[in-house]
């Protein structure tokens, strides 16, 4: 690669649910200030979300959810994450 051509990475912002308040307030700021020339974020939920708040759903790319049932259904969030990064071609992932 050349040092005119810059990587652009992936990032996939992953909640357990997308919870309304401080959660999607933090993920606000975290996206306004993430630089786009380097970095392209996704958010992704494991659990249903009623709100997203205007500010994250103008700055990423897309905002999915996984519709896991319950909090202790480990496998389909695994092989649900696992669809969403190799469909996305994430190259980091952020749990939060």
């Amino acid at each position: 690669m050349t040092q005119d051509k810059k990587q652009i990475s992936r990032v996939l912002f992953c909640s357990t649910a997308l919870s309304f308040g401080g959660e999607q307030k933090l993920l606000g700021q975290i996206l306004t200030h993430l630089d786009r020339e380097h970095f392209r974020p996704t958010v992704c939920s494991l659990r249903p979300f009623d709100y997203v708040d205007p500010i994250i759903r103008n700055l990423c790319e897309e905002i999915m959810c996984l519709q896991v049932p319950g909090p202790y259904n480990i496998l389909k969030a695994v092989t649900g994450l696992r669809r969403v990064i190799k469909k996305h071609k994430i190259d980091l992932l952020h749990m939060g």
